[in-house]
């Protein structure tokens, strides 16, 4: 719902001015460990914005655009998309979501002046509730933003309602929403609204170009201003405890601390793309402040220790996508919207490649050494303690392996067992990657082998004076060796050709004298 999307007139807050705070710029680096996938939309036209993960592990967005206006599109992590109609015929310009109390999808529709209830099961509309009405029908008010809030009720906010809203999920479809104005600077424009790390309510008043926080009881506790024509849009809390937003029309990403005493609990930072115009915010797994540059076509990484400013940004492939809001992943992976691209993207960190090969025991039951090899896709090099690695040996033991540097290129990884029993077992080894020093990291991949005890010889009478020799195919490398006194180390190699009988190689052998016969490799 950017105000160059939507036809609306507000009259901006005027009074306060903004108090001074630090501005920082800080390293910039294209992310080369991340690459995206793009998915397209459903339907043509339908301008996806907000993002959400649903309690089936896939992604419901809001579908803005003016071809499919009424509807809600549904992506799996496989990339599979349906699209959902709100109303038939019907014009809403749904925009903000959330998951409710019930684990139902919650919307709201920015025309229709309504808040819309989907199940997550099917996509099947539940209910739409108009959220103010008068004698001459529905008011309209502009919800935007959602989330449900710590006291269990979803909390929105009203563009032009000039609002916040609570909503009271009843039984069966019953809701109230009630309605917070008291405290608002007349034609603020409430945006978006998240839940502060202080258990409060905090959302940015893009019109007036403050920050506003609002307990749970509906008690406004402060309008903070920042630049009149900042234009604040998303605001998420950080992994810091604090709050984290962006400047649509500054171009800025700005931390407030929930300590509003001075001006120095505000901090912007200035993304290395000029004009980008920062939209949507997500907090990473990796604990970085993600932000989509609608201007930019790009996704950008911001982290912050100390005086050590960070960012990094990825290049969506679909320029002019104008990516809009983000949403995270448990696995670290970032999906989100692309409104003029009619996408949905994923980014993630870079792949590994892990390789294997079947590993045949030469002696006893004990295995140490190189499990898999492998290599990661990251043009940056990790050192070889941002790597985990995990060994399955396939008999219910699972353990650590060793990460060191392949000389011939990449990572190897080592590892030692000693199994109980004489048997072929099915061995899994997983790496993990762990830099997220310029990226979110989190690649994972595996690679499965066989580990077989050493190969058994077998003898047996042979026709005449002879005996044969007998051993498995799969003893590859092996070569059959003959001695006539077992304590001493002249083993001689039986150069006989081996005859394939079956699954097994076989040699005759008619030297006349007692016979010593070992596989070795």
């Amino acid at each position: 719902m950017p105000c160059s999307d939507y036809s609306i007139k507000a009259v901006r807050c005027g009074g306060l001015g903004a108090l001074l705070a630090v501005m920082l710029a800080g390293v910039s680096t294209i992310c080369e460990g991340s690459s995206i996938t793009e998915f397209l939309a459903p339907a043509s036209g339908s301008q996806p914005y907000s993002i959400v993960q649903g309690p089936d592990g896939g992604y419901w967005f809001a579908n803005f655009g003016t071809n499919y206006y009424s509807s809600i599109g549904h992506i799996t992590t496989n990339g599979f998309a349906t699209n959902y109609i709100i109303t038939p015929n019907g014009y809403s310009r749904p925009y903000g979501l959330a998951v409710g109390p019930d684990n139902n999808i919650w919307f709201t529709e920015a025309a229709g002046n309504k808040i819309g209830r989907m199940s997550s099961t099917n996509g099947a509309m539940i209910a739409e509730y108009a959220i103010r009405t008068n004698n001459t029908g529905i008011v309209a008010t502009t919800p935007g933003g959602i989330v449900l809030g710590p006291d269990n009720r979803l909390w929105f906010t009203e563009y032009l309602g000039n609002a916040i809203g609570a909503i009271t999920v009843g039984s069966g479809t019953n809701i109230t929403i009630t309605e917070y104005t008291n405290g608002l600077p007349s034609g603020c424009g409430p945006y978006n609204i998240t839940i502060g790390p202080d258990a409060n309510m905090w959302f940015t008043e893009t019109v007036a170009g403050k920050i506003g926080t609002m307990t749970t009881s509906g008690t406004v506790l402060t309008n903070f201003p920042l630049v009149s024509t900042s234009e604040p849009l998303d605001i998420i809390a950080g992994a810091d405890g604090a709050l984290w937003f962006t400047e649509f029309k500054s171009g800025l990403i700005g931390r407030l601390s929930t300590n509003l005493v001075s001006s120095s609990n505000l901090t912007h930072y200035t993304p290395p793309t000029a004009g980008s115009q920062p939209y949507g915010l997500a907090l990473g797994k990796d604990g970085a402040i993600w932000f989509a540059e609608y201007a930019g076509s790009r996704i950008g990484r911001l982290t912050v220790s100390g005086t050590n400013v960070n960012f990094a940004e990825v290049i969506t492939p679909t320029i002019g996508s104008a990516p809009a809001y983000l949403a995270t992943n448990v696995d670290g992976s970032i999906w989100f919207t692309e409104a003029a691209g009619n996408r949905i993207g994923r980014l993630t960190d870079s792949p590994l490649t892990v390789t294997a090969t079947n590993i045949l025991l030469t002696t006893g039951l004990t295995y140490s050494g190189t499990v898999a090899t492998f290599l990661d896709s990251d043009s940056i090099t990790s050192p070889t303690n941002l790597y985990s690695a995990t060994i399955d040996w396939g008999d219910g033991t699972t353990n650590s392996g060793t990460v060191v540097t392949n000389a011939s290129g990449g990572f190897k990884v080592n590892g030692a067992h000693t199994y109980a029993a004489s048997a072929g077992y099915l061995v899994k080894v997983t790496v993990t990657g762990l830099d997220t020093t310029h990226d979110m990291g989190g690649a994972t991949a595996t690679a499965s082998f066989s580990i077989n005890p050493p190969p058994a010889l077998s003898i047996s009478r042979a026709p005449g004076t002879g005996v044969r020799i007998s051993w498995p195919t799969n003893a590859t490398g092996f070569q059959l060796q003959a001695n006539t006194n077992i304590s001493t180390t002249n083993w001689v190699i039986v150069t006989n050709i081996p005859a394939l009988n079956g699954t097994n190689f076989s040699v005759t052998n008619t030297a006349p004298g007692n016979w010593y016969y070992r596989l070795k490799r």
